[in-house]
Parts: C-alpha cells; sequence; structure tokens
C-alpha cells in the first residue's frame, strides 16, 4: 500500500484503521476480516478487498478509480 501512495502521492491517500482501537468504524462498514481493504471515491466505498493481496492485485482494483 505504501508503495502505492508513494507511486500516485497527488491521487491516493492510504490510511490505515486500528480495528482494536476503532470497532465503530469496524462495525459500520462490515469489517469481519483481517486485512480488509476499503477504496473510497468521493467519500463512498467502491471496492472491497479482502485477505492479503499483492501490489499488482491491489493496483488492478485501485488505479481505474484515479483522476488521471
Amino acid at each position: 500500500l505504501e508503495q502505492l501512495g508513494a507511486e500516485y502521492p497527488e491521487q491516493l491517500k492510504i490510511v490505515k484503521v486500528d480495528i482494536e482501537l476503532n470497532p465503530m468504524i469496524t462495525s459500520s462498514y462490515s469489517v469481519l476480516k483481517v486485512p480488509t481493504l476499503i477504496l473510497f471515491k468521493n467519500g463512498q466505498p467502491v471496492e472491497r478487498m479482502v485477505g492479503a493481496l499483492g501490489k499488482d492485485k491491489i493496483a488492478e482494483k485501485v488505479v481505474p478509480y484515479l483522476d488521471k
């Protein structure tokens, strides 16, 4: 995730949430497994990825949503 954030610093903001310290966020987005990656566009969730994924798989889902 950090690599993708570094590649697209103006278009992508990476935020990590500690689920033990933020149970309300976990509950409101129905996070049942860790890791869960939720991609937001204009404040709305548009993609959800669950489980450990490599950079290429994550990029496949994320890059189409980035503003060019």
